[in-house]
């Protein structure tokens, strides 16, 4: 690692601004952390879309055991683990692979949170942050921070996006954690103590400025490991110390295949609405946990806040606590409807003599193959989150001997036919092709 002052990536520029936030603001602290609070949102954010821009990575390869946690890989988007190939969304953008998509998602929703938490930390402080020159302070160090992360992502993109450790470091968890404290309590300061107070205080902000600057001296901005934060959500307990950045592709058979099974759209996605309240499919305790703390963190939040605030307690907790607890639900149901529109609504899985293959036509590849030998039982899974109500599709399971792993989600997904038209019919046209190969294979024994 190299050892240089952070020029390249823009972060002296914020600690200019920062610093020069002590003369002409009146609360020179509080602005000071608001602004490394800001930086440290949007470079999560930043870390994100890079894990959504990276090379495919090879230990997510459905071709031999993944890397997943010991309880499989629950959690939002999990159904695009297993996916291969990538698609352009703009021109400006490089290929996108979906399974980094996914990975992107955790840091993705925690810098959103943060953001909303600085919103609403902005709002209560008695700093007049909407007053120049503190408004012109606060403006130019956001600018100043979009530029930075925007630049660093840019050159991200033209390089050759080799994939880096996604860890969560412990100090810019604590950061975020305690960023609004710092905030508050600084405005406190300025806003209560007396004058000899703030003027240490202000002295604070100067050492704060420089020991950020003294920190982040050593930082090479172009290493494999990002500087900043996001989530490990696929973690071993024993982690490679490299990383395979070889795209995965899986060939398809020669020849046209015997028959194609299409997947009614519709259908996936009012199994995916279902999945999004209520995760079923795949079930396993931390998705159901995720969506019942999701839905009842706001109520409590609001019973707390009417019990200081001595309130009408039905009412406000009414108002303020069930419209967002509906919101967070809304926002289980769009991600369950994008996961499974994602995962499985341009999905056609095709028969051929020898093959059955999911082939993935939005992203224009062969998501696995089952030979028809390796095939032992088809069977029509019942239930609404298989077979979804409204809708004469259905998902279709097989029993597979060639599989190598059952963790969640990939055993899922390569031993499911999901939201197929006719179902009945399906399974019934993979009976015949498994009993003509059984006979097949008796008659060469012979």
């Amino acid at each position: 690692m190299s050892r240089s002052w952070p020029w390249s990536d823009g972060a002296l520029a914020v600690d200019a601004v920062a610093l020069a936030a002590v003369p002409f603001t009146p609360a020179p602290l509080a602005v000071v952390f608001l602004l490394y609070w800001i930086d440290t949102t949007v470079g999560a954010l930043r870390v994100a879309l890079r894990t959504a821009l990276e090379r495919p990575r090879g230990e997510y390869s459905p071709t031999g055991p993944p890397v997943t946690r010991p309880n499989g890989s629950p959690g939002p988007f999990r159904f695009l683990i297993p996916k291969l190939g990538a698609l352009t969304p703009t021109e400006w953008l490089p290929p996108v692979t979906p399974h980094n998509v996914r990975s992107a998602v955790p840091g993705t929703l925690w810098a959103c949170l943060s953001a909303v938490v600085i919103a609403a930390v902005a709002t209560v402080i008695r700093t007049p942050l909407a007053v120049p020159p503190t408004a012109g302070v606060v403006a130019v160090g956001t600018a100043t921070v979009l530029a930075r992360h925007g630049w660093t992502l840019r050159r991200f993109c033209r390089s050759d996006r080799r994939p880096g450790r996604q860890t969560l470091r412990g100090r810019q968890l604590l950061w975020s954690l305690t960023a609004g404290l710092f905030v508050v309590g600084a405005d406190t300061a300025y806003a209560d103590a007396p004058e000899n107070v703030t003027a240490v205080v202000t002295l604070v902000a100067v050492l704060a400025v420089a020991a950020r600057i003294v920190i982040r001296r050593g930082v090479d901005p172009d290493a494999a490991v990002d500087t900043d934060a996001t989530v490990d959500t696929d973690a071993t307990t024993a982690p490679s110390t490299t990383v395979d950045t070889e795209p995965v592709t899986l060939s398809e058979p020669d020849g046209p295949p015997v028959e194609r099974f299409g997947v009614d759209r519709r259908a996936a996605r009012i199994a995916g609405a279902l999945d999004g309240l209520v995760p079923w499919v795949d079930a396993g305790m931390f998705n159901l946990w995720v969506r019942v703390a999701g839905w009842f963190l706001p109520l409590v939040g609001v019973f707390l806040g009417v019990v200081v605030a001595d309130l009408a307690f039905p009412v406000a907790l009414f108002v303020d606590g069930v419209v967002p607890a509906v919101a967070v639900g809304g926002a289980f149901v769009l991600a369950g409807v994008a996961q499974f529109e994602l995962a499985f609504g341009a999905m056609e899985y095709r028969l051929y003599d020898e093959t059955l293959v999911a082939y993935d036509t939005r992203l224009d590849a062969v998501q696995w193959r089952a030979p028809v030998e390796s095939i032992h039982d088809v069977t029509v899974a019942d239930g609404p989150w298989l077979s979804p109500p409204g809708t004469d599709a259905g998902t279709v399971r097989l029993e597979r001997s060639d599989l190598a792993t059952t963790d969640r989600p990939y055993g899922f997904v390569r031993q499911s036919l999901v939201c197929v038209e006719r179902p009945d019919h399906v399974a019934d046209r993979l009976q015949r092709r498994l009993r003509r190969r059984r006979e097949t294979t008796a008659t060469t024994d012979r």
